[in-house]
């Protein structure tokens, strides 16, 4: 793939996954929850596959590594959200195909593993060559503000397939993963990217 050509699908996992079906816009799913820490940033996304923007949290020692700290345009109608450009880096991932979530359910089952659990399984099947790993890049910019004291934010996504298993992300919330969703990986954590949204603001290197 050329670098800046949009996927349709991610021709550089073996696995070859079908096209997403796409649920009406109207339809969401709650992703997670956190609470954002006075200091934390609130972050909304510039593009939504829901056509209503994702609102996450970032920890603020982490968002420096992720975003440029420089404010941007005010948001048209969020007060207080400015816009901030993405650092170009690369992120590995792993694909959800079918034969991953088989995998990682023959582990845990019905249960609903932590991230240190999750998290290490997921580097095992890794180390051994079982579940392989693609290279992405975030391309959107986004919109974020500045906590001033403890906010309980909800994440909600573009509903897609069904979920095929939960895990507890590094900030204590259970979060879905369905077939050809993106799993986010680095050396501490593990967290999710529903497939739509990943197709709006991600591009496979």
């Amino acid at each position: 793939m050329k670098e800046g050509a949009k996927p349709d699908a991610l021709p550089k996992a073996k696995e070859s996954p079908e096209p997403v079906a796409r649920a009406p816009k109207s339809a969401e799913e709650i992703e997670t929850r956190n609470t954002a820490k006075a200091g934390d940033l609130i972050v909304m996304s510039a593009s939504s596959a829901s056509g209503r923007p994702v609102v996450w949290v970032v920890k603020k020692e982490k968002f420096p590594k992720l975003y440029e700290t420089e404010k941007g345009t005010e948001h048209p109608s969020e007060k207080g959200f400015h816009l901030h450009k993405v650092k170009p880096e690369t992120r590995t991932a792993v694909l959800a195909t079918e034969e991953t979530l088989h995998i990682l359910r023959v582990k845990f089952g019905e249960t609903i593993p932590p991230q240190q659990d999750f998290h290490a399984h997921l580097t095992d099947l890794i180390s051994s060559g079982k579940v392989k790993t693609i290279e992405v890049q975030k391309v959107d910019c986004v919109y974020a503000k500045e906590a001033t004291e403890d906010t309980e934010v909800v994440t909600r996504v573009q509903k897609g397939n069904e979920p095929q298993l939960k895990f507890v992300a590094a900030w204590g919330s259970d979060m879905p993963v369905a077939e050809n969703d993106i799993l986010i990986y680095n050396a501490t954590e593990v967290y999710r990217i529903a497939r739509a949204e990943f197709d709006m603001t991600y591009l496979v290197k």
